[in-house]
């Protein structure tokens, strides 16, 4: 996939550091992935930044957010402590997360970034959980490159290789994630469904998904 090597490079370390902090500390989703995945919209072009956060359930427990931004084509890391809960408001120091019902629905305030930084909050987010829907299951072709879904099992297959992984989504939205190599990638855009089945991918950080996927 055209540019795909490049998404690798660009999020791996940040995952892997971010992921690795969890592990140690407590609070990661059951296996090793986010606890939660959110996305926000970055405009007209149907792309999205994506938000994956693992976080503790009580003051003094740790959390990781790591940030992907599709404008800047950037990673960011923010690990820290619980410093107060109240009700579903998890506060973070200098910002907040709302979870309800298993789902994170808005990040507030400035998110300091590992390393140095400051990220401003989206605000609200939109959830991401869907994995397991049938909808589009299948496999889809586009030049030589294979996408196949089968419920929240994905894969991509080029001349490359092949990247397995993980896919959730929502009626629009949609984040694969996996590894490869000992690598962590995670993209993510928006699609819609056409009459005859054909899938088409907008706005996603590696221009080889973006276009038209026929199914199988």
């Amino acid at each position: 996939m055209k540019n795909f090597s490049k998404v690798l490079g660009i999020i791996a370390l940040a995952a892997v550091i971010g992921f690795s902090m969890v592990s140690c500390s407590g609070g990661g989703g059951g296996d090793g992935g986010p606890k939660y995945t959110s996305v926000k919209s970055t405009g007209g072009t149907g792309g999205i930044d994506v938000y994956e956060l693992n976080i503790g359930s009580k003051e003094g427990d740790s959390y990781t957010l790591i940030i992907y931004l599709l404008a800047s084509d950037a990673t960011k890391v923010s690990t820290g402590k619980i410093t107060a809960v109240d009700g579903d408001v998890y506060n973070l120091g200098t910002f907040r997360v709302t979870i309800t019902g298993k789902q994170l629905l808005e990040i507030t305030g400035a998110i300091p970034i590992d390393g140095g930084g400051i990220q401003t909050a989206p605000g609200p987010v939109s959830p991401v959980t869907k994995g397991g829907d049938k909808k589009l299951d299948g496999t889809y072709v586009k030049g030589g490159e294979t996408v196949k879904f089968s419920g929240s099992s994905f894969s991509y297959t080029s001349d490359e290789g092949k990247f397995p992984g993980t896919a959730l989504y929502d009626d629009t939205s949609l984040v694969t994630r996996g590894s490869y190599r000992g690598e962590t990638w995670v993209v993510g855009g928006t699609y819609t469904i056409k009459a005859d089945g054909t899938i088409n991918f907008k706005g996603f950080n590696t221009s080889g998904y973006n276009g038209d996927w026929v199914k199988q």
